[in-house]
């Protein structure tokens, strides 16, 4: 049993597929918002058209590797899959409501995937300026009332 599964257990589980969530949305990121396309289109677009050397030479270098069509852990497949699904149910409204439907592991599943991409929308906000803040403004001009 892989990921720690025992009888019934999901220890690792959640981690695995949050570890697969946060190197996806980061490659997609830092990557423009793209994700690989596939090894057919890449094939006829992209650096697949090397045939010199082998495609998992190929792909092993490239930037987008981890959001690569069939690049997902067999262990977590059915959890990513069963997470996108809840997502795109729930986002069309037409999601019905967790207990009743959904199993607590496709729930954490979709949860976990929830909880990656917003801690990645979060990473690609621009920071916040060290410009002073008023209080700051306030102090300076105060300080130079008083040597006047």
């Amino acid at each position: 049993m892989s990921y720690g599964q025992s009888r019934g257990s999901t220890v690792g589980l959640t981690e695995a597929l949050q570890n697969y969530f946060d190197k996806y949305f980061e490659a997609q990121r830092k990557n423009g918002g793209e994700a690989c396309k596939g090894e057919e289109i890449c094939a006829v677009t992209g650096p697949l058209r090397d045939k010199t050397r082998p495609i998992e030479e190929i792909c092993s270098r490239c930037q987008l590797l981890p959001t690569k069509p069939g690049n997902v852990p067999s262990a977590i497949t059915p959890l990513v899959i069963s997470a996108y699904r809840t997502e795109a149910l729930c986002e069309s409204g037409a999601g019905p409501q967790y207990p009743n439907f959904f199993t607590p592991l496709a729930w954490e599943a979709f949860l976990t995937l929830k909880y990656a991409r917003s801690k990645d929308q979060e990473r690609s906000m621009p920071k916040p300026s060290k410009q002073p803040g008023q209080a700051g403004a306030q102090a300076a001009l105060e300080a130079r009332l008083k040597r006047s």
